[in-house]
């Protein structure tokens, strides 16, 4: 049996790793946040008319971290779904529940999310994703999920899905986020 020896170089600073049974055992970053109790998630299910939207209007609040946030949407037929940046809303929207994905933890977060907010300017574009199709005889729906994370400065965020239909469309939007605070070493 040849026996390999792979050097392991880590700043002891940047995360744990734990030996267990000869094996390394490694977290990514996302999954290491929810053991830290500093990943949050909330979502929002709506049937929209022809035409018509859904949006989550997520406030990232000017504080000392930064917030690295993952989306997804899913609909039953064709939608456009937006994401805007710096967006003007106006009113009094609906407060969504915003829970931290370890249950175990009594963290909350900093930031707020609202189900279809007045929006009054959109902002910057920062991505456009068309899914699902409507062709003659055929409806169908889709999903689009961020892959690569985003992180956000301070500000309010829209993510909208428009219904690209003439039929009723339901949507569903989904906003996973971790925070990076800076005190990560006083755990």
């Amino acid at each position: 049996m040849v026996k390999t020896t792979i050097p392991l170089v880590m700043d002891a600073e940047e995360g744990d790793i734990k030996i267990d049974n000869k094996a390394i055992c490694v977290l990514d970053i996302a999954h290491h946040e929810i053991h830290q109790g500093d990943f949050f998630t909330t979502d929002y299910t709506k049937d929209t008319s022809s035409g018509g939207t859904a949006n989550i209007l997520l406030v990232v609040p000017t504080a000392t971290e930064e917030v690295h946030i993952i989306y997804r949407v899913n609909t039953e037929l064709e939608a456009e779904i937006t994401m805007y940046e710096g967006s003007t809303v106006t009113g009094s929207p609906t407060e969504l529940v915003i829970y931290n994905k370890n249950r175990n933890s009594i963290q909350t977060s900093r930031c707020r999310a609202y189900a279809d907010a007045n929006v009054t300017v959109n902002g910057t574009l920062l991505r456009t994703v068309h899914i699902g199709t409507q062709t003659a005889g055929t409806k169908v729906g889709g999903e689009t999920r961020e892959t690569d994370e985003w992180i956000l400065k301070p500000g309010n965020y829209i993510f909208k899905v428009t219904n690209a239909t003439t039929s009723a469309n339901q949507v569903s939007i989904i906003l996973n986020w971790y925070r990076i605070t800076g005190d990560e070493d006083e755990e």
